[in-house]
This record gives C-alpha cells, sequence and structure tokens, in this order.
C-alpha cells in the first residue's frame, strides 16, 4: 500500500514533510484521527486519553475512527508515538 508521503502535524494540521528524518509515515485521514484523539486529551486529561470507550466519543467516530487510524499503520505505534510527543519536555 502506498502513503500519501511524509506527513507531520504541525499546529494541529497535517503538512507534508519536507526533509528530516520521519518517524511515522501518516495519510492525511490518520493525522485526522491522531488530532481527535489528542482531542480527548484536551478534554479529560489523561483519563480522558487512557479511556478504553475513546474510539466511540463522536469526534473520534467523525475523524473515522479505528480503521483511520490503521489505514497510518499499526495503531498501537502510532497511539504510542502520539502520547510520546504530547508529554515530551
Amino acid at each position: 500500500m502506498k502513503t500519501a508521503g511524509s506527513i507531520e502535524i504541525i499546529g494541529g494540521k497535517a503538512r507534508r514533510r519536507s526533509r528530516g528524518r520521519v518517524d511515522h509515515t501518516l495519510r492525511f485521514k490518520t493525522a485526522e484521527i491522531i488530532r481527535a484523539i489528542v482531542g480527548q486529551f484536551e478534554q479529560g486529561g489523561t483519563d480522558g486519553l487512557e479511556n478504553q470507550q475513546i474510539f466511540k466519543a463522536p469526534e473520534v467516530q467523525a475523524a473515522g475512527g479505528l480503521n483511520a487510524l490503521i489505514v497510518g499503520g499499526k495503531p498501537r505505534e502510532l497511539l504510542a508515538e502520539a502520547k510520546r510527543r504530547m508529554f515530551a519536555v
């Protein structure tokens, strides 16, 4: 499966990455779902992010849910990377 190219999230928007090391290649739909999941963190803190029902949240479902995350690769790895970036100091 081909991807949409190297993409990073800048200011909450997916942008093509021009150069540098790519940690994950995301499709635009995957970027949307990551933003929706991060939005759950903004609303409910760590509890919102760790909620086992996170994929049932309306915002997450509207972004494509788990299927949109699968498009970008391994969901567990994508979520772990998103969490690492959110909590990076």
